[in-house]
């Protein structure tokens, strides 16, 4: 089952030791990586391709809209939005306005401590105006500060900190403002996240996540489908062709080795599947992620 958890100052105080970063020079920002404008990061090429996240990423949109797609929802982010991406999160660009401005910063954290401290999972709250100056003039503190980093480095260890510690704020005052969700929205909320959890290994079976979770496979079918309205396999053809699009325009593996870290048994199946969902062969997918 999902638990939403929210930091608080004395985890804050947990997780980072005061004494210990003046003693290690630059002890967070080793694992920290800012992008103060990513208007350039989206080339024209890269929408519509599936991408999986490494480590755990804020986002907030400053200005402009982009369509995206977080495996298998669609959102409109626009200005005002704060997007809390976890470690693994599957997204795709679907395209961005001219005035597309968003900054972020990502935690590639040890990952023992990312596991024990970073609980975000994947939200986009929708800012008041005062919250977003709050954390927009959070971020413009640091990218001040980081003119100046290794003087500064202290005080952008702390910046960052109260940063977190507010959208945590944030965060849980929407988690107490949400309706209580339903018995059959965990379990579908259960069942994405062990599918998102398949990328090493892959299966095709719906009783293999029915066991995950610990549950009779016809009651996960029945969960399923009345929360989205889909089929159990539905979702796994879609993270299927999700993953499939990830590992052909970022893995030079062989397609028959794909096809087997996928579930399927031979490459021909694996094929057709492929080019029934897309209208291209693996080989002509891949070839044109590199045009």
């Amino acid at each position: 089952m999902i638990t939403e958890h929210v930091l608080n100052t004395s985890m804050i105080r947990d997780i980072f030791d005061m004494e210990k970063m003046n003693r290690e020079k630059n002890f967070l920002l080793d694992w920290i990586t800012f992008v103060n404008n990513s208007s350039s990061v989206y080339e024209k090429k890269s929408f519509g391709t599936p991408y999986r996240t490494d480590a755990p990423q804020v986002l907030l949109a400053e200005e402009g809209d982009a369509k995206v797609k977080f495996f298998h929802k669609p959102f409109l982010v626009k200005k005002g939005d704060l997007i809390l991406k976890p470690a693994g999160t599957l997204f795709s660009i679907q395209s961005v306005s001219k005035d597309w401005k968003m900054r972020m910063v990502e935690f590639r954290m040890p990952q023992a401590m990312r596991k024990k401290y970073l609980f975000f999972h994947l939200d986009i709250i929708e800012l008041s105006n005062r919250n977003f100056q709050r954390i927009k003039s959070h971020f413009d503190m640091i990218t001040d500060y980081l003119n100046e980093r290794e003087k500064l480095a202290c005080s952008i260890e702390h910046q960052v900190l109260a940063m977190l510690n507010f959208i945590n704020i944030v965060y849980a005052d929407k988690l107490r403002s949400r309706p209580r969700k339903k018995r059959v929205e965990i379990l579908f909320e259960d069942f994405m996240e062990e599918l998102l959890k398949e990328k090493d290994t892959f299966s095709r079976n719906a009783s293999y996540y029915a066991d995950k979770l610990k549950i009779a496979p016809g009651y996960l079918g029945n969960a399923v489908r009345e929360a989205s309205g889909k089929s159990v396999q539905h979702w796994i053809n879609s993270m299927t062709l999700h993953t499939a699009q990830e590992l052909l325009a970022g893995n030079s593996d062989s397609i028959k080795n794909l096809a087997t870290k996928l579930g399927f048994e031979e490459a021909s199946s694996f094929c057709r599947f492929f080019k029934k969902e897309t209208g291209m062969t693996p080989g002509e997918y891949r070839n044109s992620q590199t045009v």
